[in-house]
């Protein structure tokens, strides 16, 4: 279901909650260029911050993938939003139906990614990026096929 680590665990739910919030007080219409450049402030501080704990071999630098996970997460995440929200946010079908297969992507994306990784692994390639195309693409496309095939279901209906 791709929670990978217990210790992620809290992360989701606030998340989870922070998005019920989002939702209940239409945050993400109120999401301005201002908040977008925010963002990209706090990814940055949380950036320049781990590099120079890891410059000066502080004891604290191990603890700062912490910071800059959380700060890139809602950072970047604020910037991206408010990008698709100005430039993206159309409404047709086949935006209708990637909403409504989206979740059920997620929560079986783990088995579309293994598979394309597995097939894949006797090819992999010493350039990441490659490999992230290769991998990532058809994973992509493999998990919201998945999920378009549950989400018509009649038992699975109500859950996704």
């Amino acid at each position: 279901m791709g929670f990978r680590s217990l210790g992620n665990f809290p992360a989701y739910i606030a998340m989870f909650y922070l998005g019920i919030q989002a939702y209940k007080y239409q945050w993400l219409d109120k999401l301005t260029v201002k908040h977008a450049s925010v963002g990209i402030c706090m990814w940055l501080f949380a950036l320049i911050t781990m590099f120079y704990l890891h410059a000066i071999n502080s004891e604290y630098a191990s603890s700062s993938y912490v910071l800059f996970r959380g700060f890139t997460a809602i950072g970047m995440s604020m910037c991206v939003l408010y990008v698709f929200k100005t430039f993206f946010n159309k409404n047709n079908d086949w935006t209708k139906w990637l909403s409504r297969t989206a979740f059920a992507a997620y929560v079986f994306q783990d088995i579309a990614l293994y598979s394309v990784a597995k097939i894949y692994q006797p090819l992999m390639t010493q350039t990441p990026l490659i490999n992230f195309f290769v991998v990532g693409i058809p994973s992509v496309i493999i998990a919201f096929a998945l999920a378009g095939v549950i989400c018509k279901t009649p038992k699975f209906k109500n859950i996704f």
